[in-house]
C-alpha cells in the first residue's frame, strides 16, 4: 500500500475493502501497534467486510488508543471530504470542504464482558480481553488433553485388540499342539497294536511248529517202538526156529 493510497483510505468514504488491502493493513498494525490511523482504517475495513475477527481486534484496538469516541465515529460514520483545487479556490476564501452523511449513524451496543456486564473502563476492557485469552488458552489446553486422552484410549483399545489376536493365535497353536500330540499317541497305539498282533501271530506260528515237531517226534517214537517190537518178534521166531531144529 502506497502513502497516497493510505491517505485516501483515511480521508475518503469507502464502502468496500479488498482482501489485499485488509492484509496490508494487518501487516502495518502488527509492525506498528500504536499507529492509530492504521488501526482506525483496519477496524473500518473489518467492519465493512463483516470480518469474523472484527470484535476481537476491536477490543484490542480500543484498549490501545487514546480516544475511543474518535474510533467509534470513524467506524460507524461514512463521510467524504471534497477539497476544491487551488485553481478554482479564491485566495481570499477558505478551502471549501463538504462533509456529507450517507446514512444514519446508530449508537453501537456497549461492550460487555463474558458475564454480560458492561465494560466501563480501559482496565475492565484489558481484564476482559485477558480473561477471554486465558479462557481460550484453557479451552485449547483442555482440547489438547482430550485429544491426548482420546489417543491414549485408542492406544489401549489397539493393545486390547492385539492381545485378543495374540490370545487367539496362542489358542490356535495350543489346539494344533494338542491335535499333534493326539495324532502321535494314536500312531503309537496303532504301532503297539500292530506289534502285538505280529507278536501274537509269531507265538501262534511257534506253537504250531512245536506241535508239529511234537507230532513228528511222536510218530518217530511210535515207529521206533514198532521197529523194536518187530525186532523182538523176529528174535522170538529165530529162537523158536532154533529150538525146532534142535528137536529135529
Amino acid at each position: 500500500m502506497t502513502q497516497q493510497e493510505f491517505y485516501n483510505n483515511l480521508n475518503n468514504s469507502k464502502t468496500s475493502f479488498l482482501q489485499k488491502e485488509t492484509t496490508e493493513l494487518n501487516s502495518i498494525v502488527a509492525e506498528f501497534p500504536y499507529f492509530q490511523a492504521a488501526s482506525f482504517i483496519l477496524m473500518k475495513a473489518l467492519y465493512i467486510n463483516n470480518d469474523i475477527q472484527y470484535k476481537t481486534k476491536l477490543a484490542h484496538t480500543a484498549a490501545n488508543i487514546s480516544n475511543r469516541e474518535s474510533l467509534f465515529n470513524f467506524i460507524y460514520s461514512e463521510y467524504s471530504i471534497k477539497n476544491n483545487s487551488k485553481e478554482n479556490a479564491s485566495p481570499s476564501k477558505p478551502l471549501n470542504t463538504t462533509i456529507r452523511s450517507s446514512k444514519e449513524i446508530t449508537q453501537p451496543k456497549a461492550l460487555q464482558n463474558k458475564e454480560g456486564q458492561e465494560i466501563k473502563s480501559k482496565a475492565d476492557l484489558i481484564k476482559d480481553v485477558k480473561d477471554r485469552l486465558d479462557e481460550g488458552e484453557r479451552k485449547k489446553e483442555k482440547g489438547e488433553r482430550e485429544k491426548e486422552k482420546g489417543e491414549r484410549r485408542k492406544e489401549k483399545e489397539k493393545e486390547k485388540v492385539e492381545e485378543k489376536v495374540e490370545e487367539k493365535e496362542k489358542g490356535e497353536r495350543r489346539k494344533e499342539k494338542v491335535e499333534s500330540i493326539k495324532e502321535k499317541e494314536k500312531d503309537k497305539d496303532k504301532e503297539k497294536e500292530e506289534r502285538r498282533k505280529e507278536k501274537g501271530e509269531s507265538i501262534k506260528e511257534k506253537e504250531k511248529e512245536e506241535r508239529l515237531k511234537a507230532k513228528v517226534e511222536s510218530i518217530k517214537e511210535k515207529e521206533k517202538e514198532k521197529g523194536e517190537r518187530k525186532k523182538e518178534k523176529g528174535e522170538r521166531r529165530r529162537k523158536k526156529g532154533e529150538r525146532r531144529k534142535e528137536k529135529a
